[in-house]
């Protein structure tokens, strides 16, 4: 009985170090990959902050190169496609516009 017992702690050791280990170098690929590396797309930034159910003029928006890992899935990529909108939602100086912020 002894002898089981101490097969399976053996056992159940070897399966925790190898599941550490796996998620250690998953983590290290993770962190070789930051926003430097990571491909850059122009997105839609407001430069000032735009009031709820005001139309978006545009001269209150602008482009910038950023990371697609700090971008929203859902964030606009065009002027024309913001311009003359209404917005929903308060969008603070320096964001993203996203297509949920607009009507």
């Amino acid at each position: 009985m002894l002898l089981f017992i101490i097969g399976i702690a053996v056992a159940i050791t070897t399966l925790v170090s190898a599941k550490l280990e796996s998620s250690q170098r998953h983590l290290f690929q993770l962190s070789s990959y930051t926003s430097d590396t990571a491909p850059q797309k122009k997105l839609v930034y407001s430069r000032t902050y735009i009031p709820t159910g005001s139309r978006i003029e545009e001269k209150q928006i602008e482009l910038k190169e950023t990371s697609d890992l700090e971008s929203f899935d859902d964030v606009q990529t065009e002027l024309a496609d913001v311009v003359g909108r209404t917005v929903k939602h308060a969008i603070p100086s320096q964001a993203q516009i996203r297509k949920i912020d607009l009507e």
